[in-house]
């Protein structure tokens, strides 16, 4: 069965979703292929070129990549059978590595559409003449030789299994840059969340290796968040339905030391009707810094 795509709008609906997402790494994954920010997926529709980057039509990256291609390339470059995976290069887009103003896209892959099918690397020349495309290695034995290369303004390799997976291996220089540029860490994304800011802020400007740990910390904190909030409401209401006539402030407190001491300034708040967002959070700071580990 072939379905048309008519249009694309936001609705709310409660119906089931589906999330592509890996569990524990918290990765996208797309025909064997880690999806990310500056990974582009492009493919033909109705005689359109499609582009998206993480699941998203509108992101910077896909907008800009769009952008690469019509200024650059010829419509006829992409195939209707197939859906092309690139990366993304523009200066904007770095975090590490420095392109040199240069702008451009690089040919990843090319998956036959309607079958998941990965065309092989030495094909890719005969059926694109427009992309650049992604360098092949041979020779290295194991991913200690890799990653001893540690070349300059480099940011690694990308190993493909005989099976299609595919795995990215790190310079040692890259890491440590990229720890350094982002400074992203726990504190940060509790910094965000306790101001009330957008987390959509931050991962606009964190690299791809960084948003499983983004992703992860925020629905940690945010968990915890919500569990404190639900146990202040029980405790609140344990106390005052317990007692038939009006309490007063010392009957309260004597009720709140002796059952909920730990949470017992919220408690006290929430009787004199106070928001407890920012307390909560202060109880929430990370006490260390905890960055995203390589």
């Amino acid at each position: 069965m072939i379905c048309k795509l008519k249009s694309i709008k936001k609705i709310e609906h409660a119906s089931k979703r589906y999330d592509i997402e890996v569990a524990d790494n918290h990765n996208f994954v797309a025909n064997n292929i880690i999806v990310h920010n500056s990974l582009g997926i492009i493919f033909k529709y109705d005689g359109e070129v499609i582009f998206a980057t993480r699941g998203s039509f509108t992101s910077d990256q896909a907008i800009k990549a769009k952008q690469i291609y019509l200024e650059k390339y010829n419509k006829e470059t992409i195939h209707p059978d197939y859906t092309y995976l690139v990366e993304i290069i523009y200066p904007a887009n770095r975090i590490v590595i420095n392109y040199n103003g240069e702008e451009k896209l690089v040919l990843l892959a090319m998956i036959k559409t309607n079958t998941g099918e990965e065309l092989p690397y030495e094909k890719l020349n005969k059926v694109t003449c427009q992309f650049s495309i992604v360098g092949k290695y041979n020779g290295l034995k194991d991913f200690k030789e890799i990653q001893a290369l540690n070349l300059e303004n480099k940011e690694g390799f990308v190993i493909r299994f005989e099976s299609g997976y595919r795995m990215k291996v790190k310079f040692v220089d890259y890491c440590r840059l990229h720890r350094i540029v982002t400074g992203v860490s726990s504190r940060t994304i509790w910094e965000y969340l306790k101001a009330g800011k957008s987390i959509e802020e931050l991962t606009d400007n964190v690299p791809d290796e960084f948003y499983g740990f983004v992703k992860a910390t925020t629905a940690d904190l945010k968990n915890q968040f919500d569990r404190i909030l639900t146990d202040v409401d029980i405790a609140y209401r344990d106390i005052t339905n317990n007692i038939t006539r009006v309490m007063t402030q010392k009957q309260f407190a004597i009720e709140v030391f002796a059952k909920y001491k730990d949470i017992s300034g919220l408690l006290f708040l929430r009787r004199e009707q106070k928001d407890l967002t920012d307390t909560i959070w202060k109880r929430l700071r990370p006490v260390a810094s905890i960055q995203h580990p390589y």
